[in-house]
């Protein structure tokens, strides 16, 4: 919990900056060149188009690198639709219209070093060149997401009191905008000695060095006194990047030429903590596998009250409603695009009889239960719903024990696996499923259950461990809470809230499995636009609707 509190406020979001820059615009001016200038729309939820920010205007350049960054919240369990529109800005009559490209957030964070790049367009989506766009999206970081630990002791201390040892304590002060320093932290005072070693220490970035790991430090240490002013002792300076490498200071006093003793910093551990989005730019996959309940407290598919019923045309049931809404948010963090889709709780035909399996592929082919996008992912739900008959009981064990072996069969560490299982009722072997769930917290894997119709999903909340640790019955205890349920009726025909509550914990849930097995964000991919042949960009005096 308190990992996702340090990456993502589930609420919030992650701020996060777009930079723009164009290359060979179309030149739309007679005697010079076009003077452009970018307006970036949003449509929000209900179809409300709002501009959410533009560039600055740049006076004849068909290349244009804009420099005012468009601040926007990014939510990773959200499609955020955004449009960018070029004009070349004419004073004194109307602007002209250079092109425009549409997209989502998402594309352009999981890009290639964040960076999503398109032709643009005019809006009758002819296919004349209007030149390139290129967004680029950058989290807009604190800069204080950390924290240092060491230990500290002194070493043959000056001697301040006259009939004993001093008492000495370390104080760490950091230099401010305007040069002074500001005591941030103090050790404890120990008694009676020239040769301190003080407790562990562990302090935020925020608060020893506001962020900056090169910041100066200035390092005191202070004799303390009962019944007068404490007596100073030594100082140094350092920072905390300099930490990391020189362990031994030498203590000064601007009065006295002698050493006043040694301070050692032992331990030193700078940890910064990690973000979903650095996880992205590295290169981190997220891939989903979806899992139907196909039990017959569903219902008859036949029957209209059926929870598997197909046979109102244009109305999805409630599960293809969940499946679309999770696949349609995750289809952008996974390149391949191929989903394994898997039931539970059916019979199906082997070719000689019907069997029940609790783990059994929709598409047919027990050997490769992956289909390619969410249309794969409907069109292989559509054939399970006609070819399986509904049986029971309700077991997740195997389903989650298949889900473990996705999360782990790739030795590659930049890939994260959502199980999305979709129920309607009591799970009837609530123990092994705990136990699984168990195993699961320790691989790359999050679990999400939605629980259509109106069963009672008690059992459900137990899982999600959101108040207790979940434990199995042989003591063993959850690494992570990585199960996240959601009743679907609570969003029924809301895709967009439905795939918000879905999918809001899993960045905290991928942040915090990658940094228990201190696995790093890659260095981020790079992208450089092309280099630009011909800076004139090129003329096209044909008329052009002007914009509503």
């Amino acid at each position: 919990k308190n990992q996702k509190r340090n990456t993502m406020s589930q609420n919030r979001g992650t701020p996060v900056q777009l930079f723009i820059e164009c290359k060979n615009l179309v030149d739309l001016d007679f005697l010079s060149k076009s003077d452009p200038q970018c307006f970036i729309y949003q449509t929000k939820r209900g179809g409300l188009r709002q501009l959410i920010g533009k560039t600055e205007v740049i006076q004849d350049n068909c290349n244009p690198k804009f420099s005012t960054s468009i601040p926007m919240i990014y939510h990773f369990e959200e499609n955020q639709y955004l449009d960018f529109e070029v004009f070349d800005i004419d004073v004194g009559s109307k602007n002209d219209f250079i092109g425009s490209l549409s997209c989502t957030l998402s594309e352009i964070m999981v890009s290639k070093g964040a960076t999503f790049a398109g032709p643009l367009k005019l809006r009758s989506n002819t296919t004349k060149k209007r030149g390139m766009i290129y967004i680029h999206g950058e989290e807009k970081k604190e800069g204080n997401d950390g924290k240092l630990v060491f230990r500290v002791k002194g070493k043959r201390l000056a001697k301040k009191d006259l009939f004993g040892l001093s008492d000495p304590y370390l104080t760490i002060s950091r230099v401010n905008e305007h040069g002074n320093y500001i005591k941030v932290f103090q050790t404890e005072t120990k008694k009676l000695t020239l040769n301190p070693s003080w407790a562990k220490v562990e302090v935020s970035l925020s608060k020893i060095c506001n962020g900056d790991i090169n910041r100066p430090l200035k390092i005191e240490v202070w004799d303390w006194d009962r019944n007068s002013e404490d007596d100073f002792i030594g100082e140094c300076e350092t920072t905390i990047n300099q930490l990391q490498t020189q362990h031994i200071y030498k203590l000064t006093h601007p009065k006295k030429k002698k050493s006043q003793g040694t301070i050692k910093f032992k331990d030193v551990h700078l940890m910064i903590y990690k973000s979903f989005l650095d996880y992205l730019r590295g290169g981190t996959e997220i891939e989903l596998v979806v899992a139907v309940d196909f039990t017959q407290s569903n219902g008859p598919v036949g029957d209209p009250r059926s929870l598997h019923y197909l046979g109102n045309p244009g109305k999805m049931n409630s599960y293809q409603e969940a499946i679309s809404a999770v696949g349609t948010i995750l289809s952008y963090y996974d390149r391949d695009q191929l989903y394994p889709m898997l039931g539970f709780g059916g019979e199906i035909y082997n070719g000689y009889n019907w069997n029940v399996s609790h783990c059994f592929s929709l598409n047919g082919n027990p050997n490769n239960p992956e289909v390619h996008g969410v249309n794969g992912m409907m069109g292989a739900y559509h054939q399970a719903v006609t070819n399986v008959k509904l049986y029971g009981p309700t077991l997740f064990q195997h389903i989650i024990s298949k889900g473990i072996q996705y999360a782990t069969q790739s030795s590659n560490n930049l890939k994260y696996t959502i199980l999305l299982i979709i129920t309607d009722g009591v799970i009837n072997d609530e123990s092994n499923t705990i136990k699984e769930i168990v195993k699961a917290s320790r691989v790359p894997l999050s679990i999400i259950i939605v629980g259509v119709g109106n069963a009672n999903f008690d059992s459900m909340d137990r899982l999600d461990g959101d108040d207790v640790i979940l434990e199995d019955n042989m003591g063993n205890r959850a690494t992570r809470d990585i199960v996240q349920f959601v009743p679907f009726n609570k969003f029924k025909h809301n895709p967009e809230k439905l795939a918000a509550e879905v999918l809001e914990e899993v960045p905290g849930q991928l942040v915090e499995y990658m940094s228990q097995n201190n696995i790093d964000p890659p260095t981020p991919t790079t992208f450089n636009p092309p280099q630009v042949e011909n800076n004139q960009g090129f003329k096209d005096f044909s008329p052009i609707a002007p914009p509503p």
